[in-house]
């Protein structure tokens, strides 16, 4: 995950006026199991993970029910 993280990093977008910018990003990942028991709750999961990573600091992914941020 930190290896697709650093790779977006470095990509260098430019404006209409030249101007350069980059961006992060920020993902919840969730697995599918007996917690998760229909899509919308894994989707509500993987949000909700999502979340946790932007309230985090954001540019970087939460994986669901793991105690380390990535």
């Amino acid at each position: 995950m930190e290896a697709v993280l650093d790779e977006v990093r470095q990509i260098v977008f430019y404006d209409d006026t030249g101007g350069e910018f980059s961006m992060t990003v920020s993902g919840g990942v969730a697995e599918l199991s007996d917690d998760s028991a229909t899509l919308d709750d894994l989707i509500r999961i993987a949000d909700d993970a999502l979340y946790e990573a932007k309230e985090g600091g954001r540019d970087r992914v939460i994986v669901a029910g793991d105690d380390t941020a990535r």
